[in-house]
């Protein structure tokens, strides 16, 4: 759904691209026009009311193909929306980043009420996701402390490394070495050294077998699926297709560790998978909004520039007074500034509308880990060795820090929008006293 939606867009900024040389500008003819019929308004209600209503429909006509793309890339995320459904329903209390990315407030598109606007609400959202993140952060540091409180954890974290050195494991694993007397240990290094030396291979097949087995899992999501949908059986006879060749006979409570550790690398991958496969759809969700952004910039600029050269044609032309005065040039300013107000208007609706693009394709993007995180279980490896590949907290955390994170970047960009509306109404009212 995700490409057809981004071959869409980009036929349709194409097709803007092609057409901006010719379509993108407002005409001097037209701007002339305009000013001819503000001319005859004066202090005439009725023919203010009818000048707005034509400079409307000329502004309409203007900016025709950006509204075309506009309403084409709604349709498209209206397509998203309709096909995406939550892969889990979340329970009370449980981590639910949805409500909160609803609340994010949006940029205000209309000029006038972006004037009225209280700021308040920005900095207001943006203090309760500064809270959640800080919440986050201190229970995954009392998590850390309560595990790595003493000595004992922090030899926890080391036996964890030095029990993946070949002659360690061939000494029976840290624990055992740690009851060997002095010369005991000298023994069982030495021995363990030389079956390393001398059967290399062997030595590295029960390692080699659980690296492909992991690296199937990591490469193949149709695997890793049906691996998880095994029963605990049929993954033992899984995990002994690929460990048939094993120098070290284990006992039944070391092959349940292998199992265990087996099953626990497989749920890891998946986390670890969720979290790029999210991560990816997010950078593929700023597309409609980048290029858009890159077409109104380019749209609006365009034909501010055009209504200042005309402008200045215009000011050039008006005749002086015995004072030395231009003729007509409040008229002139007036007319102009209400041709810029109108255009305006357009470009902060635009502006909005790429924004809450963002926000609906964004959402959708992290859907699959929003999933994930409602069931997490948070704290449950205790005692979890820092260094294990499968202690997937710290990395669940930081998704979720990243995700507060463009949350409060997103709701700054909203502020400024706003703001950006708020001084242009500002300065029309200013100069049409």
């Amino acid at each position: 759904m995700y490409k057809i939606f981004k071959l869409t867009v980009c036929l349709i900024f194409c097709f803007i691209a092609a057409s901006a040389q010719n379509k993108s500008k407002i005409s001097e003819a037209t701007l002339n026009d305009i000013l001819a019929i503000y001319k005859t308004t004066k202090q005439d209600a009725a023919a203010q009311k009818s000048y707005y209503k034509i400079l409307g429909e000329k502004v309409d006509n203007a900016t025709g193909q950006i509204r075309e793309w506009v309403m084409q890339a709604m349709q498209e995320q209206q397509e998203l929306v309709k096909h995406y459904k939550p892969g889990y329903e979340h329970k009370a209390g449980e981590m639910n980043l949805f409500p909160l990315w609803e609340e994010m407030p949006g940029p205000v598109p209309s000029l006038p009420e972006a004037r009225l606007t209280n700021a308040a609400k920005y900095q207001a959202y943006i203090d309760k996701v500064t809270l959640r993140k800080k919440q986050l952060s201190d229970m995954m540091q009392q998590q850390l402390t309560a595990q790595r409180n003493d000595q004992q954890m922090m030899i926890a974290d080391a036996k964890a490394a030095a029990n993946n050195n070949a002659v360690v494991q061939q000494m029976g694993g840290t624990d055992a070495v740690m009851n060997m007397s002095e010369a005991e240990r000298k023994q069982a290094a030495q021995k363990a050294a030389e079956q390393v030396v001398n059967n290399p291979e062997g030595q590295m097949s029960a390692s080699a077998g659980l690296n492909a087995m992991m690296k199937r899992m990591m490469n193949d999501p149709e695997y890793r699926e049906a691996y998880n949908k095994m029963t605990d059986a049929q993954k033992q006879e899984e995990l002994k297709k690929y460990m048939t060749s094993q120098p070290v006979k284990r006992d039944d409570k070391t092959s349940e560790e292998l199992q265990k550790n087996v099953n626990n690398t497989s749920a890891a991958m998946n986390i670890d998978m969720v979290i790029a496969k999210c991560l990816q759809q997010m950078q593929e969700a700023t597309i409609p909004y980048a290029k858009g952004t890159e077409q109104a910039n380019e749209f609006y600029y365009t034909v501010y520039s055009d209504i200042e050269k005309w402008y200045k044609q215009q000011y050039d032309a008006l005749p002086l007074t015995a004072q030395r005065e231009k003729n007509g040039l409040a008229e002139l300013m007036k007319c102009r500034q209400t041709i810029m107000h109108a255009f305006q208007e357009k470009e902060a609706a635009t502006r909005t509308i790429l924004w809450n693009l963002l926000k609906t394709n964004t959402k959708i993007a992290f859907g699959e880990f929003n999933d994930m995180i409602g069931a997490y279980p948070w704290g449950k490896a205790k005692n979890a060795s820092l260094v294990d590949y499968n202690y997937t907290e710290p990395r669940v955390a930081q998704a979720l820090t990243s995700l507060y994170d463009e949350m409060i970047r997103m709701t700054r960009e909203a502020e400024a929008l706003t703001n950006d509306h708020k001084g242009k109404q500002e300065q029309f009212e200013i100069l049409m006293k």
